[in-house]
């Protein structure tokens, strides 16, 4: 049966994996579509949230930094490099913080496209109304022109409101959801990256 490490020895292991001399360090930041440097494994988690890494709320200042980073390297980068100490670094929790980032990644994604879904719905959902009320429009104008205030009234009601929700619908439709985009696409290349810890 194998011997089970303890926690000091599975940190000395991980301090010793992944050990660069300065010339191949320079050669996988070179190489590395994204990397950032470490003092700790809590950068990457809120400073308020108390629970484990593997429940633990990610930090807005690493997110934000992440999309920086992602955004200078270019849309394609799918590996994501941490650099910290050897003597910082215990194999267990980095598993478990690669488990709780991918976690994270995947369900943001599936957030995102959910939202999008809701705007596109909202824009039909407006257009659907605008032809609606210029419908009713129409019909008092063509069978009711000569009518009293009322109809006036209503006409002068339902038509400008009939076009704010017709091209407020295709605003949403066509325009905003795009503007979710930007999320979708960082996400869904963060659900798919190679997160790996090293030592420097």
């Amino acid at each position: 049966m194998p011997e089970e490490k303890s926690p000091a020895s599975a940190k000395a292991t991980a301090g010793k994996e992944n050990l660069y001399t300065a010339s191949e360090m320079k050669k996988v930041l070179q190489n590395a579509e994204m990397a950032l440097w470490l003092d700790s494994y809590n950068n990457i988690f809120s400073d308020f949230d108390p629970r484990p890494f593997a429940e633990r709320a990610l930090s807005d200042d690493f997110i934000l930094e992440m999309k920086k980073v992602a955004r200078d390297r270019g849309k394609d980068s799918y590996e994501l490099k941490f650099l910290l100490a050897p003597e910082t670094r215990n194999h267990h929790q980095e598993e478990v913080i690669k488990e709780r980032l991918h976690h994270f990644f995947i369900e943001q994604h599936h957030q995102y496209i959910k939202e999008r879904k809701g705007i596109i719905a909202r824009g039909f959902l407006f257009v659907i109304l605008g032809v609606v009320f210029m419908s009713v429009a129409s019909f008092l104008l063509t069978f009711f022109a000569n009518e009293k205030f009322l109809f006036n009234f209503l006409v002068i009601l339902l038509e400008p409101a009939g076009w704010f929700l017709f091209w407020e619908g295709l605003s949403h439709a066509m325009y905003k959801s795009e503007q979710v985009n930007p999320e979708i696409k960082f996400y869904h290349k963060m659900a798919h990256s190679k997160i790996e810890f090293i030592s420097y």
